[in-house]
């Protein structure tokens, strides 16, 4: 596991302990306008160096992530004071075990939303929207994962004097170096 993986599992961790992980995931759209949007976390994958999400494939972040797949990804730990910002490419997957595993892990609330009308449409008086599905009812083909694949990473911690500010970058093997606040 990465230096950088394992100080912000430690941070998630210690910020949110066992309620839902929240960031701010930015994009750019197709006018170049850049759009940003909280998202839950739902995994860290160590071995991989990924942070996954699960979103709605009908949602305009798709749209973005299609034309443009390189994405920002901010975590703001307010107890701690500590910023985290992953920048890299987003993958979407549409199959496979994770994706399962995650759909499995959502509680019935969440998962209900993917059997809702288009997220960001708006809304008609004969919309539905189910109120919960259960967890063997299977993955609607909306329900999809993004993975961030970091490039760079920044932590900026406010604890101290002056501020610690660090860097990684994947280009030849994930080497930090100190940045001034």
């Amino acid at each position: 596991m990465t230096e950088w993986m394992q100080e912000l599992i430690l941070l998630a961790e210690a910020e949110f302990h066992a309620r839902r992980i929240i960031a701010t995931l930015a994009t750019v759209d197709s006018q170049g306008n850049p759009r940003a949007r909280t998202v839950i976390v739902r995994w860290f994958d160590e071995p991989h160096d990924t942070i996954w999400m699960a979103t709605d494939s009908r949602s305009m972040k798709i749209a973005h992530l299609l034309a443009k797949p390189e994405a920002e990804l901010v975590f703001w730990a307010l107890q701690e004071r500590q910023q985290f910002r992953v920048y890299g490419r987003m993958e979407i997957v549409e199959k496979g075990s994770a994706r399962q595993d995650i759909w499995e892990a959502l509680n019935d609330a969440s998962r209900a939303l993917f059997f809702g009308p288009p997220p960001g449409e708006p809304r008609r008086a004969e919309d539905v929207f189910p109120p919960t599905i259960s967890v063997d009812v299977p993955p609607p083909e909306t329900f999809i994962l993004l993975g961030l694949k970091p490039t760079e990473v920044e932590s900026l911690e406010l604890n101290e004097f002056p501020h610690r500010r660090r860097r990684w970058r994947e280009a030849g093997g994930w080497k930090v170096e100190l940045l001034n606040p």
